[in-house]
């Protein structure tokens, strides 16, 4: 049987990761106005609800299906949801545990970026006024990028000094882009 789809819930903190958790499920995950109310992700199942294709073709006495129900022409479909902790500026070099939180999402098929669009906390989470939340989406996106961009690199190195000893070399160069060079030595000269 497939696994549920993970979508998990991302955000800085304070910013109503926990509060979407628990509206679009029955969870109970404790909600606070400070940073750092969650450190443990929260996982919680909501269901989708579609028109069955069963009904759709008249054919409801054969509906069975593999995944979630079928309820008067309805398909409750499972959809697993994971509230991790707030992420703030600088969570792919590990600031505010960050890579432990993001490490939490490495398993998600689909990310939802929960903002506070009033403007009434900054980046970590701390209240202020006239906080433009469109920061909020730019340095998130950009943090996961690095997250992800960082982890392949690791493991690309790993895989490439096992495969090719030390005729592999990785640099960047000044604008910052990352090159693998594949040095050849060859015999004789």
């Amino acid at each position: 049987m497939p696994r549920e789809p993970l979508i998990g819930i991302v955000g800085k903190p304070s910013c109503g990761k926990s509060t979407t958790l628990n509206s679009l499920t029955d969870a109970n995950a404790k909600v606070g106005a400070f940073p750092f109310t969650t450190i443990d992700p929260n996982r919680a199942t909501g269901y989708l609800k579609l028109d069955c294709a069963c009904s759709r073709y008249g054919k409801e006495d054969l509906c069975k299906p593999n995944y979630g129900w079928c309820e008067q022409g309805k398909r409750h479909v499972p959809i697993e949801l994971l509230d991790v902790a707030g992420l703030i500026p600088g969570a792919s070099q590990g600031l505010g545990l960050g890579n432990k939180f993001l490490d939490d999402l490495r398993h998600a098929d689909a990310l939802i970026q929960v903002v506070d669009v009033s403007g009434t906390t900054d980046a970590e989470g701390k209240a202020t006024r006239g906080y433009d939340p469109l920061q909020d989406i730019q340095w998130l996106q950009d943090e996961i990028r690095l997250w992800i961009e960082n982890n392949l690199h690791k493991k690309m190195e790993y895989y490439f000094k096992e495969t090719c000893g030390d005729k592999i070399h990785y640099s960047r160069d000044l604008k910052g882009t990352a090159w693998w060079i594949w040095s050849i030595k060859r015999d004789g000269g």
